[in-house]
């Protein structure tokens, strides 16, 4: 009778499965023990000498007899696994100086046929239609980071991001195939599998965003190109690169050449007639300046540009979050401030510009007073200021 296989998750966390339950995961006080499983389970075809192991382990930390700790580990180790159930005794094996996992126990682990699958898909005599369903197939294993829910050690982090550019280039290689064969729907679907798992990936936001394109979603496109920027600014604290930028004169240009009757144009309108000012990502931005200033010169009409930015007291440095989270509660305070015909956006992580139509320049600096001062009441003793300055709009690009 064969010995039954037991399941090992890697991707979005660690758990190891016998008889399709769970027996052991993160969740085990044994640090060291469980640090000590990963590395044999990662590297199960490999054998590790003593000072290897201590080396792992002990890497950052003085240890009075690393190999003893290391023997009582071990031991640890095996009664833990004869503990949680799993067949056989002899998991990990003592062969010539050299620690290993036992082969011969059945063992799937999911980041191994992650790997083994896409070795398979990348075969060029292969059909078409079969290196896309493995590359399918592939993908759908990878469930989040290599020992996400683990402690942040140097071996994993290194394959972490080995496993991670291994999933963006599978995903790449599915939207070159699926687009050969103009098969936009089916991409949508794996995009939206992909972007759940790394949602701060530019390169798979730039591959759905380009398949709502040929799909003629256009309007689709330019939501979730705006989406996507305000991610980027509220939880990173930074804007998105100029190749993900590109995008959207390509959903303009697309746009532009797709005839709208005037009840068409009417109901876009209608979609974005909100009674506040109007909050746009940085590309927009600059369009609409370049737009607005062009009518002031003929109208004569006052515009200015107001420049918001946080700053840290002396002696108070807040960390990449605290910025982020002060940032948004500003933006909500510039929204409610504002006339309808103001706009405005975010430049970097602690940075508001605003431009201010039809306003004298005494009313720009009324604006920034007030904005200031329910700013400074909401955050009085937190070690933050915000500065506002005012320049005439036809220098935006100066400031930029």
């Amino acid at each position: 009778m064969e010995n039954p296989t037991i399941k090992v998750q890697m991707f979005g966390g660690f758990s190891i499965s016998f008889e399709d339950k769970v027996v052991l995961n993160d969740e085990v006080r044994h640090k060291k023990e469980m640090s000590l499983l990963k590395i044999f389970l990662s590297n199960r075809k490999k054998c590790f000498t003593k000072n290897e192991l201590i080396e792992i382990l002990y890497k950052d930390s003085e240890i009075k007899d690393p190999v003893n700790a290391l023997k009582v580990i071990i031991h640890r180790l095996r009664k833990m696994l004869i503990e949680a159930g799993l067949p056989g005794k002899e998991w990990i094996i003592f062969d010539k100086g050299r620690y290993c996992w036992n082969n011969i126990i059945p063992c799937e682990i999911d980041s191994e046929n992650f790997e083994e699958i896409l070795s398979e898909a990348s075969k060029k005599d292969y059909p078409l239609e079969k290196r896309i369903e493995l590359y399918k197939k592939a993908a759908e294993l990878y469930k989040g980071d290599f020992l996400a829910s683990s402690e942040i050690e140097d071996w994993i982090i290194f394959s972490s991001i080995r496993y991670q550019n291994l999933y963006i280039n599978c995903i790449k290689t599915l939207y070159n195939l699926l687009s050969y064969l103009n098969e936009y729907e089916a991409l949508l679907n794996i995009l939206e599998k992909a972007i759940n798992v790394l949602k701060y990936s530019e390169e798979i936001h730039i591959y759905y965003v380009k398949c709502l394109i040929k799909l003629k979603r256009f309007n689709e496109a330019r939501e979730y190109f705006t989406t996507v920027t305000n991610l980027f600014f509220n939880e990173l604290g930074m804007n998105v690169t100029q190749g993900f930028r590109e995008l959207y004169l390509e959903i303009s240009n697309e746009m532009a050449e797709k005839e709208y009757n005037i009840e068409d144009v009417v109901k876009i309108l209608k979609q974005n007639d909100e009674p506040n000012a109007y909050y746009c990502n940085l590309l927009s931005f600059i369009e609409n300046c370049k737009i607005l200033l062009r009518a002031t010169v003929r109208s004569k009409t006052n515009a200015h540009i107001i420049s918001f930015t946080i700053m840290e007291t002396q002696g108070a440095a807040k960390d990449e979050k605290e910025i982020i989270k002060y940032m948004k509660v500003l933006r909500e305070i510039i929204g409610k401030n504002l006339r309808m015909g103001d706009i405005y956006t975010q430049v970097g992580q602690n940075r508001i510009l605003i431009m201010i139509l039809g306003a004298k320049l005494g009313n720009c600096y009324a604006i920034v007073e007030r904005i200031k001062k329910e700013f400074h009441k909401m955050y009085k003793g937190k070690g933050l200021k915000i500065e506002g300055k005012i320049l005439p709009a036809r220098d935006f690009e100066s400031i930029l």
